[in-house]
């Protein structure tokens, strides 16, 4: 089976905000699970290739290193989709766009991948995705709101982020015995690399782990496989949460948020 190009760089440890700051959880409830599946129930069934990867670009032998783009791009695409678009990811428009972002954040050139093909570090990507955006198929560049940290060893923090807000970005050193495997749990299996993958909140979660769009397939990662393997956990505050009339999710402190987030990015 062809092997694909692990692009993620290792985690600059910077200072974050942590979303169980935020969360009352004696107000916000878990999510109901679904038993364990690997059908997909996407909005849009096109983003799972089942095949080689239309975002692990060919252009180079094995790919590029932007996974961590690629799992952008499906996650924007996953936004307009559930609002109602139909953006396909297998154009060639999907390919362009990720090694934009890949070039326009790291100064990959397709020129010369051997000097440039040096992955993404995930805060450089975030920032990037916040202030520049990723390019869609209609030509907007779609950005993210607030980048706020999960514990991935909490995995009841992790379902309700997940149902809260959209998605996770994911974020792991990769064992070998993953790339072919259906369900990413605990393994002895030698690190080959850091990879970036999002878990689209349209598919269903599940008490064994969560669904995760990898390489354009359907997989599921285990508590355990995120305990063990997940450096970098995300979510993203969508802007509307901090407007005058925007919106309310009960249990969730949107004031103390936009405080640490002023203080954070004033430097104090």
């Amino acid at each position: 089976m062809e092997r694909f190009k692990l692009g993620r760089n290792p985690v600059q440890y910077r200072r974050r905000l942590h979303l169980a700051k935020y969360i009352n959880r004696s107000i916000v409830k878990l999510p109901a699970t679904v038993p364990l599946s690997l059908e997909s129930s996407l909005v849009n069934p096109g983003m799972l290739c089942n095949g080689p990867d239309p975002l692990n670009p060919p252009q180079i032998v094995n790919g590029v290193g932007c996974c961590f783009w690629a799992a952008a791009l499906r996650a924007a695409v996953a936004r307009k989709n559930s609002a109602g678009a139909s953006m396909d990811l297998t154009g060639a428009w999907a390919v362009a766009s990720v090694l934009a972002a890949y070039s326009g954040a790291t100064g990959f050139n397709l020129d010369d991948p051997n000097d440039t093909d040096q992955g993404t570090e995930p805060d450089q990507g975030f920032s990037y995705l916040q202030n520049t955006g990723i390019q869609l198929q209609d030509g907007i560049f779609d950005k993210i709101g607030v980048p706020v940290a999960v514990d991935p060893t909490d995995f009841d923090l992790v379902l309700i982020a997940h149902n809260l807000f959209g998605g996770l970005y994911v974020g792991v050193q990769f064992p070998g015995a993953w790339e072919n495997a259906d369900v990413w749990d605990a393994t002895n299996s030698a690190i080959e690399g850091g990879h970036e993958i999002f878990s689209l909140s349209d598919v269903s979660i599940t008490p064994e782990g969560v669904a995760i769009d990898s390489w354009g397939t359907l997989r599921v990662i285990t508590p355990a496989g995120l305990h063990d393997f997940c450096d970098q956990l995300t979510v993203t505050i969508d802007p509307a949460f901090f407007a005058p009339d925007g919106k309310a999710v009960n249990g969730f402190d949107t004031e103390a948020l936009q405080a640490d987030l002023a203080e954070l990015q004033s430097g104090a």
